[in-house]
């Protein structure tokens, strides 16, 4: 938990769109604990894609785009209680 956190602070103190960008809208808000926003600033733009259920959820628009939090490509799938951090 302390690595995630960890990794979390990092992503959040590299990207200052995280924190000084406007809120460009809320994708999604739904009764199954899914909450997509999208941040961007003048340089970039950012989905913050948050897992509040028990169970994984699809988001297949951002299928192979970068996911910041693991330094991957995207495959689409956040795990139940998870985040992305995708690069748009």
């Amino acid at each position: 938990m302390y690595e995630w956190y960890k990794r979390l602070i990092q992503v959040r103190k590299s990207h200052a769109c995280i924190v000084e960008g406007e809120l460009a809208g809320i994708v999604t808000e739904d009764g199954e604990g899914t909450v997509v926003l999208i941040r961007k600033n003048g340089e970039e733009t950012i989905a913050m894609i948050f897992n509040c259920s028990s169970s994984a959820k699809k988001f297949n628009e951002y299928t192979e785009k970068y996911n910041l939090l693991t330094e991957n490509t995207f495959d689409g799938k956040v795990e139940g209680f998870d985040a992305a951090v995708i690069v748009l």
